[in-house]
């Protein structure tokens, strides 16, 4: 790999007119500007040094082939649709300093199965993780305090959640045409789940529309647990934790 496929200009890459699989970003480099590596069909590996404070939105979107990258270190945004229809992206390493996630950032990354989120993470994006088809299992960090609408849309093979912060602003349809059995672990107790999940004061219902279901019945608190149930089709089983 050659420095000189690297387009940089005044410490920003705008561009790279390399073929090169394994991709090393030169030290130089403070940004990577939007849609710098859109489309690209060669890389398959990338390593982002840590002089690099920002990564413009899309930058890496629809790189068909790219399996593994390693980000800055510094960064503390993970922009709009930064990875958008990578579908065979199997491994992200979140920096410690990641504070949001925004809207489609991992859009249709099907092949996507080890996330390990940062305890600095207070933002997941609308849309986020939708058509993640490969994830099972997701601990989402105490600190976090939004998920944006269908940010685990179509996650079908999504198997159990876990939600360390007790209270926080949940989008709506989070789960749209997600796996048809979710066991969602709670931090707090079952009043509190209920609060958050079903209020009366909320515009917004996170936990309907699952699939082609638009709403939920409770039909079980037993041993510290919530079952919902539609058309026997669907199941989230909510287990809460303070109880």
């Amino acid at each position: 790999m050659d420095n000189t496929d690297f387009v940089v200009k005044n410490g920003c890459l705008v561009g790279y007119i390399g073929n090169s699989e394994h991709i090393k970003v030169p030290e130089e480099v403070t940004a990577i500007a939007a849609f710098a590596f859109e489309g690209n069909s060669h890389i398959k590996f990338v390593v982002i040094p840590n002089s690099v404070l920002e990564i413009g939105k899309a930058a890496f979107a629809e790189c068909k082939n790219l399996t593994s990258v390693v980000l800055s270190n510094a960064l503390t945004v993970i922009e709009t649709q930064l990875f958008n229809g990578c579908e065979k992206l199997t491994k992200v390493s979140f920096p410690e300093k990641i504070k949001e996630i925004r809207r489609l950032a991992f859009y249709n990354c099907k092949s996507l199965v080890d996330i390990e989120f940062p305890q600095s993470l207070t933002v997941i994006g609308a849309n986020a993780f939708e058509g993640c088809y490969s994830i099972k299992k997701l601990d989402l960090p105490g600190g976090l305090k939004r998920i944006g609408d269908r940010a685990f849309c179509r996650c079908k093979s999504l198997r159990e959640l876990t939600l360390r912060s007790k209270f926080f602003d949940l989008g709506q349809e989070l789960f749209f045409e997600a796996n048809n059995h979710v066991k969602l672990i709670y931090a707090g107790t079952s009043d509190e789940f209920f609060t958050l999940a079903s209020s009366k004061t909320r515009t917004s219902r996170p936990f309907e529309a699952i699939g082609n279901i638009k709403k939920y019945i409770p039909i079980a608190i037993q041993n510290s647990r919530i079952e919902y149930k539609e058309n026997h089709t669907f199941c989230i089983e909510v287990e809460c934790q303070k109880d």
